[in-house]
């Protein structure tokens, strides 16, 4: 029996023609009813659209004020909507703007942007927006999980294997995989190893892991690439249960791409699919790392280290900030929650006499140290909780570089920023929603907004990067 729509009751369909207005705040297209429903103003949120389009839908249900609803068909298209490139579209869990074309995306984006800052008072004269270079194959990293059921479509015979399958989740089922042949998001070699890895496997007869009683030897297949060195990272990550068996998987796949750089293989026995950092790893193949060059800067990048995931827009990234540093002439900068150490090498390559990376994972850190060794530059790292170390590192500093995850910087480490002696602030935002409060009290607290940038760097997806620049208010 097949999964999805295709299979369910449409006995139950309660039809309406809705029109596509824009995306929510979640990035699902929105809509609203039209005759003989539009009566009823609540907004409709669907699985697929593009603004604009007019769709025959199912409204499956009512929550929180919204209709949720299925799209049936198009029966208008909108000014934007373009055919979806990816086969994969509809079932696969990513990339849901895929019908709205690249324009029609980064617009949608920018009025997202605006309408966050202007909900909190905080408008600019103007945002600037930067769109991706590519709008495919941009992804330096990707990880794939396999499922011991596999996702079968509608089209697909009665009787189908679907005991194995590698590839993505579809859209809110952790209990199927959806097997990708081909990802157009990920770098350009991804499509053969997923095929190599997929015919290893059925050749050792490695069974794929199912969620719901917790067994099976293979979990997930991690990539990873620098785009400016060429060089590749595969990790396989299996349960533990036959060692032997996932590493000679391994080892049919170098075989077959040889021009991987590297392979490790990691057990992990978690409930879930996040791999700890002490999780058991045996290099496989070459040095268990990979590098990449951006801005000058050669960075080691380890397995599960975090790096900036399109690297064409890593480089207009560090050139912003380091533009903000210039802009001021700061001698002094300290780039808070720094990872591996990315804007304050970028920083100290470009000339800033003095840099300080803080950083509360050991792990990154020693990565940043090892990356300044290797780069011969001065800058410094200190491992430590943000919020005790930065109460303490504040006081002499020109500017500050703010790159939280998405939860923000803690309490103290906001309030230090806040009192800081730095002249200027650039703050980097993966979720500006999430974030907004922070820039609110920022600016409660004698900053100035300069500067709001979108930069793209995730084209067919509602995420983006945020840099806004803040200047100390001049003092009465």
């Amino acid at each position: 029996m097949a999964d999805g729509p295709a299979a369910t009751d449409r006995a139950r369909r309660k039809p309406a023609a809705v029109q596509v207005v824009g995306f929510d705040e979640r990035g699902r297209p929105m809509g609203r009813l039209l005759p003989p429903l539009e009566a009823d103003v609540r907004p409709v949120i669907l699985d697929a659209g593009s603004p604009g389009d007019v769709v025959d839908a199912d409204l499956l249900r009512k929550r929180r004020g919204v209709w949720e609803a299925r799209r049936v068909s198009t029966l208008q298209l909108g000014p934007a909507h373009v055919q979806a490139p990816c086969a994969h579209f509809g079932v696969c869990g990513g990339c849901r703007w895929q019908e709205t074309a690249y324009a029609g995306q980064l617009a949608a984006k920018a009025a997202g942007i605006e309408a966050i800052l202007r909900g909190a008072g905080l408008a600019p004269q103007k945002l600037h927006s930067i769109p991706a270079p590519a709008s495919e194959r941009y992804r330096n990293r990707m990880e794939f999980s396999f499922g011991a059921t596999r996702w079968v479509s509608g089209d697909e015979p009665d009787g189908v294997d679907r005991t194995f399958a590698l590839g993505m989740h579809p859209a809110g089922r952790f209990d199927r995989v959806l097997d990708i042949n081909a990802c157009l998001l990920a770098f350009p070699e991804t499509d053969a190893l997923l095929a190599a890895t997929r015919a290893a496997a059925r050749a050792h007869q490695a069974s794929a892991h199912d969620s719901l009683p917790h067994r099976g030897l293979l979990r997930m297949l991690l990539l990873r690439k620098g785009v400016n060195t060429g060089e590749i990272l595969l990790e396989l990550v299996s349960d533990g249960s036959d060692d032997a068996r996932a590493e000679r998987v391994a080892q049919s796949v170098a075989q077959e791409c040889p021009w991987v750089s590297t392979m490790t293989h990691v057990v992990h026995q978690g409930m879930n699919d996040a791999v700890g950092a002490d999780a058991r790893r045996t290099v496989l193949l070459g040095t268990g790392v990979i590098s990449e060059v951006v801005a000058g800067v050669r960075f080691r990048i380890q397995p599960r280290s975090f790096f900036q995931t399109n690297t064409a827009q890593a480089e207009v990234l560090a050139r912003l900030v380091v533009t903000a540093a210039q802009e001021v002439n700061a001698q002094h900068v300290q780039d808070w929650c720094c990872g591996a150490g990315f804007f304050a090498l970028v920083l100290a390559k470009a000339g800033v006499p003095r840099v300080l990376g803080i950083e509360i994972s050991a792990g990154a850190v020693e990565d940043a140290r090892v990356n300044a060794l290797a780069n011969a530059l001065p800058a410094e790292f200190v491992a430590g909780d943000i919020a005790v170390v930065s109460t303490s590192c504040a006081t002499a500093v020109d500017m500050l570089v703010l790159d939280p995850p998405r939860a923000g910087l803690p309490p103290a480490a906001l309030e230090a920023a806040c009192n800081s002696a730095a002249r200027r602030l650039v703050y980097v935002a993966c979720d500006l929603r999430a974030s907004i409060g922070q820039i609110k009290t920022l600016v409660a607290r004698g900053w100035q907004l300069t500067r709001v940038t979108l930069l793209d760097q995730f084209p067919h997806t509602p995420h983006t990067e945020v840099v806004l620049v803040l200047d100390r208010a001049p003092r009465d």
